[in-house]
């Protein structure tokens, strides 16, 4: 899913994803707002040229950031349950008391927001 265009983190340098004639999806370098309201964006070519194009606000959403979560998962009964923490440590406190219900502790998982 992509997210939405946000002006600001693109101007303070956070890539971008431009669609490109209708098509295709690259990531790309965001340069400038034009005064008739497009976007001025650098694509990367193979062999590490670059080329500049200009394209319209609705062409142009955010980069998922990508971090990683803790998970730890219970059951209880017949369900279940799983909560994600920020930290491993963090994780791993959280279990303490519930080792009969523990299934796994703290697996490291990558998400995209």
């Amino acid at each position: 899913m992509l997210k939405p265009f946000n002006a600001e983190s693109a101007q303070l340098g956070d890539k971008v994803i431009a669609k490109r004639f209708q098509r295709s999806i690259e990531q790309a370098r965001y340069l400038a707002k034009l005064e008739d309201g497009r976007h001025v964006v650098e694509f990367q070519a193979v062999g590490g040229t670059s080329f500049v194009e200009v394209v319209n606000e609705d062409a142009l959403f955010a980069v998922p950031r990508k971090r990683t979560v803790y998970v730890n998962l219970y059951r209880r009964g017949a369900h279940h349950e799983c909560a994600y923490h920020d930290t491993e440590d963090y994780a791993i406190q959280m279990t303490s008391g519930a080792e009969d219900w523990l299934i796994a502790r703290a697996v490291p998982v990558e998400i995209e927001e």
